[in-house]
């Protein structure tokens, strides 16, 4: 199972280089047409536009005998939505300034927790948080931004209501967000 995590990671690497380029084309220009992306080993994918996303995002593959649940999406109130699947699988997807710069700032003022970045790139944030000055265990957290036309969406992971969220498990699931397909608008 773990040859098939890296294979998938180093498949989404390859997959991510699309020739070179820079690496924001996702962010800046992801309104030319629909991508057309395979999914990961394990996932399938999940259309959210009848949630008012034009976007396809890729899920576990439901495995009662595994442990994994049939994705829920649930709209929870100023157009966002949160996609669940498993403890290790919860997204919040709204839209957004897409300005993390102003995210980071936020972070910075923070007197309760103390945050270092892993990933800091023009469309992915991912941090690590720790509640500064204890030995608790920090969390990882990520917010990637998909532009649309004249809309930015911003997806992240779910803050509330999980205990903590894992490296391994915050750059899985960013990793599987970067293969987000976008419909043309």
């Amino acid at each position: 199972m773990k040859n098939k995590a890296y294979l998938f990671i180093i498949a989404l690497i390859i997959s991510s280089c699309n020739g070179g380029g820079s690496g924001d084309e996702q962010a800046t220009d992801s309104t030319a047409a629909v991508q057309t992306v395979q999914p990961p080993e394990g996932f399938m994918p999940l259309d959210l536009s009848q949630y008012g996303f034009p976007i396809t995002i890729f899920v576990p593959q439901s495995d009662t005998l595994q442990g994994v649940p049939e994705p829920s999406v649930e709209e929870t109130g100023g157009g966002a939505i949160t996609v669940k699947s498993g403890k290790y699988f919860q997204l919040k997807i709204a839209d957004g300034s897409g300005d993390l710069a102003a995210r980071k700032n936020e972070f910075a003022v923070d007197d309760v927790y103390k945050y270092e970045y892993v990933i800091d790139e023009p469309a992915t944030l991912l941090y690590k948080r720790q509640i500064a000055s204890t030995p608790m265990e920090p969390e990882f957290h990520f917010i990637y931004v998909l532009k649309t036309g004249n809309r930015t969406i911003e997806v992240e992971n779910v803050k509330d209501g999980v205990d903590e969220f894992p490296q391994r498990a915050a750059e899985r699931m960013l990793d599987v967000i970067k293969a987000t397909s976008v419909k043309s608008s």
